[in-house]
């Protein structure tokens, strides 16, 4: 994949506003959640959840791509796609201010590809930038002792496919604890590899 292909793919599947500090907004006043978040759990991801953790223990955070989930679920969601050595930017990823642990992305041709980036800033400041997500298009629901956003959107690839062709990109964010796992996917689902990396990190 080229760098103008691999730039194209990433800006369709990235969070462009996700900017908050100690959890106000930019009127000053916190941010409440968009008409798509709900308390109710999701059953979009079925009944899939870690372990219960006391809040004394720290997240089990990845410190390589390769530890992403179980090595299964792995080479299904990413085994025919090729690893790209540059870390994706934070800033389309995480709140703002936030710590970039691990970036992983992989590509495929021009328009296949997955990008995983896992953040941590304060508790508050990701709990707050979670609570914008709803007015950005993400559907909330609290789940997996965090939240739980997804958005979805097919996006015109006639540049690579030619007339009509289009890119299928989803977005899923989780956050729990001051800790923000961003996926985005372009025509691939990447579902299973997130929610077994959110276990393995809440475990």
């Amino acid at each position: 994949m080229t760098q103008m292909h691999r730039l194209a793919v990433v800006a369709l599947g990235g969070v462009l506003l996700v900017g908050c500090s100690g959890g106000a907004g930019a009127d000053g006043d916190s941010t409440t959640p968009g008409n798509g978040d709900s308390a109710t759990p999701g059953t979009e991801f079925g009944s899939f959840s870690p372990s219960v953790r006391t809040d004394a223990e720290p997240p089990n955070l990845p410190t390589d791509c390769d530890a992403l989930g179980s090595a299964a679920t792995r080479a299904k969601t990413v085994g025919d796609l090729e690893p790209y050595d540059a870390a994706p930017e934070p800033v389309q990823s995480a709140p703002q201010g936030a710590t970039l642990e691990l970036g992983c992305e992989w590509f495929g041709g021009d328009v296949t590809g997955v990008t995983v980036t896992i953040s941590t800033a304060a508790p508050d400041t990701v709990a707050a930038a979670a609570d914008t997500l709803g007015s950005q298009g993400y559907t909330c629901t609290q789940d997996l002792g965090g939240r739980l956003c997804t958005a979805s959107e097919e996006s015109s690839a006639e540049i690579y496919g030619g007339p009509g062709a289009t890119i299928e990109v989803q977005r899923m964010v989780f956050a729990r604890d001051g800790v923000w796992v961003f996926m985005s996917t372009s025509n691939r689902d990447g579902q299973a590899l997130l929610l077994e990396t959110v276990a393995d990190i809440f475990d």
